[in-house]
């Protein structure tokens, strides 16, 4: 199950964060077994192991997949978080 929505509430970039946002919204996505939560509005990327109320839930295992070893996450008991903004503001440098 995949939730997407506009801006983080774990994001890096001070002030980007939503803390009232996080405090109704997460119980709901952990509820409902939500595995990913895609967002944007800061313009960079990252990528956030499973989580609740700040605390990391999982880390992904080593497993082989077809002839290739994938880490990747078993039945996580909350959503990863990925921040996908890297387009669509105009980046001036001086």
């Amino acid at each position: 199950l995949i939730a997407v929505w506009h801006r983080p509430y774990y994001c890096s970039e001070a002030g980007y964060s939503h803390e009232s946002l996080r405090e109704e919204i997460e119980p709901l996505l952990v509820s409902a077994g939500v595995d990913l939560v895609v967002t944007g509005h800061e313009h960079g990327y990252e990528r956030i192991h499973p989580v609740v109320n700040f605390t990391v839930q999982a880390h992904p295992l080593a497993r082989e997949i077809g002839g290739r070893v994938e880490d990747v996450y078993v039945n996580p008991r909350a959503p990863a978080y990925l921040m996908i903004g890297n387009g669509g503001a105009a980046q001036v440098e001086k």
